[in-house]
């Protein structure tokens, strides 16, 4: 190999450019065993309307595609099986998944793509990976797919501009699987819209209901006052109180709804029964605390977060897995 031309293949009768580390190089390739490799490829080397690719021709460009993974694919359209590696890291797996997806051409790594999967699989759940979901949709790992987009759901927030975020504010990065940030983002919504409400609700009982929520004969409303009182000084520090400046946007579920469960009211005198200084007792209001309520509500909604998962997403991995060879195998 010299400076320009990186990789040539046997019988190559046409050239491909590609940057290569920031370098502009050229890769000489085989037109016929591209063409079986990938429809897309073939019309790219046999187009319609024009002469076929070959050697005197202007070089074909391949510079949007990342070189490195781009070479293992040809490596296998071109038989050369002992230069492909046995396992990838995960940049290169994402990698190979975009090129697959975007040239059509998945069926090809069948025999690879199993132990090249075992070594990502682990970090799929982990932050930093969430290219991983991209990867499950392109090679048919549905099981997979549905745990990651279950997670992005509990973990993605939204800026000022309404881009889905990730934890720390980081934007995801494309590809994504078409349709998949958006059911994210409807979910996420919907979901928050129903921990507000849960809170909403309590706070509507308590400034609109003309009976007293505390139920012992004494002491009925400083015990409301208390209870009210905290909630809505608490509300207020989470600029959930009044409405009009209520933000929603800047935490995840998984953060939102930890903090809704962290709320803490007063209520009198205390949640045990306090002694009179003649031998009697004031009745306890412990009923007068709502919380356990509050968070099973929550906590309701929260197992119950449908899947941001669509049937396209499904009947495409499942073509995917066929065509990989997956349809059989556990995930």
């Amino acid at each position: 190999m010299d400076g320009s031309t990186l990789c040539i293949f046997k019988n190559g009768d046409c050239r491909l450019t590609v940057a290569y580390w920031g370098e502009c190089d050229t890769f000489i390739v085989s037109s016929t065993a591209m063409s079986f490799a990938s429809p897309v490829w073939k019309k790219i080397m046999n187009p319609p309307f024009g002469e076929p690719a070959n050697l005197a021709k202007k070089p074909i460009s391949f510079l949007d595609d990342n070189a490195e993974a781009l070479l293992i694919l040809l490596r296998i359209a071109h038989l050369q099986f002992r230069e492909v590696p046995f396992k990838l890291d995960y940049t290169n797996l994402f990698n190979i998944s975009v090129l697959c997806d975007k040239y059509d051409c998945s069926n090809i790594i069948q025999p690879w793509v199993g132990t090249w999967l075992e070594g990502i699989q682990a970090l799929a759940m982990t932050s930093g990976y969430e290219g991983s979901l991209f990867i499950a949709w392109a090679l048919g790992k549905e099981i997979m797919f549905e745990k990651l987009a279950k997670q992005l759901v509990r973990d993605v927030c939204v800026s000022n501009t309404g881009e889905c975020l990730l934890p720390g504010g980081k934007s995801i990065s494309d590809p994504m699987p078409p349709g998949i940030i958006e059911s994210i983002l409807s979910i996420r919504h919907r979901v928050v819209t129903q921990l507000v409400d849960i809170t909403d609700d309590y706070v509507t009982h308590f400034l609109e209901n003309s009976e007293a929520h505390c139920q012992q004969p004494k002491h009925q409303r400083e015990c409301d006052a208390l209870v009210i009182g905290s909630l809505i000084l608490w509300l207020r520090d989470l600029n959930l109180w009044p409405e009009k400046d209520r933000n929603t946007n800047e935490m995840s579920i998984r953060t939102f709804s930890q903090t809704l469960k962290s709320l803490e009211t007063y209520r009198w005198p205390a949640s045990v029964d306090v002694p009179f200084a003649l031998g009697g007792y004031h009745p306890s209001h412990i009923g007068c605390n709502f919380i356990p309520q509050y968070q099973a509500a929550i906590h309701t909604v929260l197992i119950s977060i449908p899947t941001p998962v669509l049937e396209s997403h499904r009947r495409h991995m499942q073509i995917q897995k066929n065509r990989i060879g997956l349809a059989k195998s556990k995930e």
